[in-house]
């Protein structure tokens, strides 16, 4: 197997991009999912900016939506307001014989007109004791109310309420609320109901009942976003069991002579509104975007003083939608638009029926925050690799090109009636750029202080021969058979809180220096030091004959030097040093590694990662050396093995025998030891083939005496343990296999 440097060497180079890219990936889907409240401004904003320059606004408005207009020269010539009812049936009456197709009201009676004659009469008996009489008043003008009732009974006109969200337990004015309109559903195949989204009200300040049993009702509520704009209006609202259809869609039915509206839902709601022969998509909670055409009085206002006085032509009223508000500003009903920060909140209704009429809908679509996460994850992708592979020249064009398609792209698309936001791509060529070249220009500052730099790596003299007599050949790298070895120090990360950092730097270099001795001793290759831990391989670039055997005999004769060690670190540092080694013999894949300014010789592959794995065993067995069944079976006569376990490491699914191993001399003092410990172990192995729980229970008896005779070897006390936790399993579970579910 043979690898190209130049392709490695990118790829080692890119995988940090690629992980700053990836990093950066989730932070934009995480702003995304929180919605944050500045992105989501800016955002607003954008949406504010593609209206302003849509072909529509200026345009050509419907015919239909007119404007009678509370005006601050009807209240110069009628008085205040809230004026008396009988002024406002007046109005109602003149509009409906001039014509008017619906009158929609966008004001709410909730209260009944104190300034009706009967409860004046009443008002001064109760509060002043003042008895008086009116003569000569016909009785339909003694009551306010009544003559309103009378006047908008089986008229098209509608009456404006007010849905509160923030108080559920606030109750409506009426006792009983007014009814809602009819709905037909139609649902597209597995759509839910179309009603099952829409936005549901806690009361509703609605008309004073005799007028709300007169007409037609519905709500004049508008939707308000983070900065007090109004962008969308809800056109259906729920309270209760009742659907109500909002001021400007039930001024619309009216005029259509409608009562019932056709709901239709897709797989994510509802998604059209029909009434007649009319049909338009919204949102699925019922609500739409508003293509305002202009800022204020872009549609045409009368004045409500023209009207009482009789001075308005009949033909600006026939056959049109009437909203029925005001501009005063006295009366303060104003509305901050994309397009104009004062718009009469009147105009806003007016503003949907135009837009129903002429077909101009504008809708964010459902699938538009799956498209939003597929776009910042491509985008981020591509764009590390954009920035991170091309000339900075290139990239930057690139990236203005990528920002302008996205600005342009949802321009056009906002043009065909959809809001696809471009914000969220925007932001990911902006991040993604701005991260990614400052990575590339800060590795290119230290790229030029390591050549400012002299460098040196730690090879062994036998790597330096081997390179002298064969040249680069044995840089390629090759898959050799090799044994490899890893030690680390035990609790030091503890032990070194005691020491200065000095004291520290000190202690490991007289640690490591008889270590590496040992390992150049035997003909081993010293790959690396990693923090307290050393990892050496035999075999490898020069052939090592027996290579399982001297890594083996390094270990031990490293435990004896660490031995002596010891008496001169307790008399320097007052602190004790204990290793632990792991062996394994398998196949790798060895060479130069690294970047084009700085490669390391090195061993990588699978063998390499069980030789780390069964080193970090020995704190489980409490031995100081831990090696796989290939090592230990080529480990040749000088040692005594001990076999410790039969077991999967993590990140390993085949099973690993492993072992143990110590001098002759040791074995010798321990043979008492070690013919209990057989017997244990093969009365386990007995009772784990034989399914035999007599026997498990006589290894467990076994394993605790040893471990009580040696409580300084933990792996006994390890395997009564593992013995009293397959007791409480089904035998039929019993492998004989151990899992380690750690490193």
């Amino acid at each position: 197997m043979k690898i190209r440097r130049p392709h490695s060497s990118r790829l080692l180079n890119f995988l940090p991009l690629l992980g700053l890219g990836s990093g950066l990936i989730v932070l934009i889907l995480s702003l995304f999912f929180l919605h944050a409240p500045l992105l989501r401004q800016v955002d607003l904003k954008l949406y504010d900016h593609y209206l302003a320059s849509s072909s529509s606004v200026g345009g050509e408005i419907s015919n239909v939506p007119l404007v009678v207009d509370i005006d601050e020269r009807s209240l110069q010539g009628y008085g205040q307001w809230p004026w008396p009812r009988y002024r406002l049936a007046l109005i109602l009456e003149r509009l409906l014989n001039a014509g008017a197709a619906a009158i929609a009201l966008d004001i709410v009676l909730a209260e009944e007109d104190r300034t009706s004659p009967e409860r004046l009469l009443e008002a001064l008996r109760s509060e002043l004791g003042v008895d008086v009489s009116i003569t000569g008043l016909p009785d339909e003008l003694n009551d306010n109310d009544a003559l309103m009732a009378r006047t908008i009974a089986g008229a098209p006109v509608v009456l404006g309420g007010f849905v509160r969200f923030m108080d559920p337990t606030w109750k409506p004015s009426a006792e009983i609320p007014p009814s809602g309109v009819a709905v037909v559903e139609r649902r597209k195949p597995g759509a839910p109901s179309p009603t099952e989204n829409i936005t549901r009200g806690g009361g509703v300040i609605w008309p004073v009942p005799r007028l709300a049993q007169a007409a037609s009702v519905a709500f004049f509520n508008v939707s308000l976003d983070q900065d007090g704009t109004v962008r969308r209006v809800p056109l259906l609202l729920r309270v209760e069991d009742r659907i109500y259809p909002s001021l400007a869609l039930r001024a619309l039915m009216s005029a259509l002579g409608v009562n019932t509206l056709r709901l239709t839902s897709g797989p994510d709601g509802l998604e059209r509104i029909g009434l007649g022969n009319l049909s338009f998509p919204v949102a699925p909670d019922a609500t739409m975007l508003v293509p305002f055409r202009g800022g204020a009085k872009t549609f045409p206002y009368m004045s409500v003083s023209d009207v009482l006085d009789g001075t308005f032509d009949p033909a600006d009223v026939n056959g049109r939608i009437i909203f029925l508000g005001t501009s005063a500003t006295g009366l303060q009903d104003y509305r901050s638009t994309p397009l104009d920060r004062y718009t009469p909140g009147v105009e806003v209704h007016a503003t949907v029926i135009d837009a129903i009429l002429s077909n101009r809908s504008l809708l964010v679509p459902p699938w538009d925050s799956g498209l939003q996460i597929v776009i910042i994850t491509l985008t981020g992708l591509f764009c590390v690799f954009l920035f991170g592979n091309i000339r900075p020249t290139f990239a930057a064009a690139g990236g203005i090109t990528l920002f302008g398609g996205f600005y342009f792209g949802s321009e056009h698309i906002f043009s065909q009636g959809l809001y696809v936001t471009p914000m969220w791509g925007m932001l990911t060529v902006a991040l993604e750029g701005a991260g990614v070249v400052m990575l590339r220009l800060w590795r290119s500052e230290r790229d030029k202080r390591r050549i400012r730099n002299v460098f040196s790596r730690y090879v062994s003299p036998e790597i330096v021969s081997d390179i002298v007599e064969r040249g680069d050949s044995v840089l390629r790298g090759e898959e050799r058979e090799l044994s490899i070895m890893f030690t680390d120090l035990r609790g030091f990360t503890s032990l070194s809180e005691k020491l200065s950092p000095e004291e520290v730097v000190s202690l490991l270099n007289d640690y490591f220096t008889p270590m590496t001795a040992l390992v150049r001793g035997t003909q081993g290759t010293l790959d690396k030091f990693i923090g307290d831990a050393l990892m050496a391989f035999w075999n490898a670039p020069l052939d090592v004959s027996e290579h399982p055997r001297r890594a083996v005999e390094t270990a031990l004769a490293m435990q004896g030097a660490l031995t002596e060690l010891n008496l001169q670190l307790e008399s320097e540092y007052h602190v004790r040093l204990r290793m632990g080694a792991g062996i394994h013999t398998g196949l790798a894949y060895v060479g130069n590694m690294g970047s084009t300014d700085l490669t390391s010789y090195t061993a990588i592959g699978d063998a390499v990662n069980l030789a780390s794995r069964l080193e970090g065993l020995c704190s489980r067995y409490g031995v100081p050396l831990v090696m796989s069944g290939e090592t230990a079976r080529r480990s040749g006569d000088g040692v005594v093995l001990q076999q410790l376990a039969r077991l999967r490491v993590k990140g390993r699914q085949e099973p690993v025998d492993i072992f143990t191993a110590m001098s002759l001399q040791e074995a010798t003092g321990r043979s008492e030891e070690l013919e209990r410990y057989a017997e244990a172990l093969t009365l386990r192995d007995r009772a784990l083939a034989e399914k035999q729980n007599d026997l498990l229970k006589q290894s467990q008896r076994l394993f605790a005496s040893l471990a009580e005779a040696w409580p300084e070897r933990p792996i006994y006390q390890t395997y009564a343990d593992d013995c009293a936790n397959l007791l409480g399993t089904p035998s039929e579970d019993w492998t004989g296999v151990w899992t380690m579910t750690s490193k």
